[in-house]
């Protein structure tokens, strides 16, 4: 959604809310030299969560590759316990 800067002001607080409430969007706040966009922390979190984890081609690789493998269902379920023992290296 696109609202001019004035119609945020106007109802800034329905706007917040409206944010809070959604955790996939946000609101485009457009002005006449540009426009931000304001989206809850969660969302944001997740975005930079995102950049990070591709910012190396070799991450993002292996991560895709694990991806596929995951879908075709070349994976193994394990406990917390086991996973717990995997991470202290037992």
């Amino acid at each position: 959604m696109a609202i001019s800067l004035t119609a945020f002001r106007q109802n800034l607080f329905q706007h917040v809310k409206a944010v809070l409430a959604d955790e996939t969007g946000g609101i485009e706040i457009t002005t006449r030299s540009g426009s931000v966009v304001l989206v809850n922390e969660a969302e944001l979190r997740s975005l930079r969560e995102f950049h990070h984890l591709f910012s190396s081609p070799a991450n993002a690789k292996a991560l895709l590759e694990s991806l596929e493998r995951s879908r075709k269902g070349d994976y193994k379920v394990v406990t917390m316990a086991e996973l717990h023992a995997l991470a202290k290296g037992e």
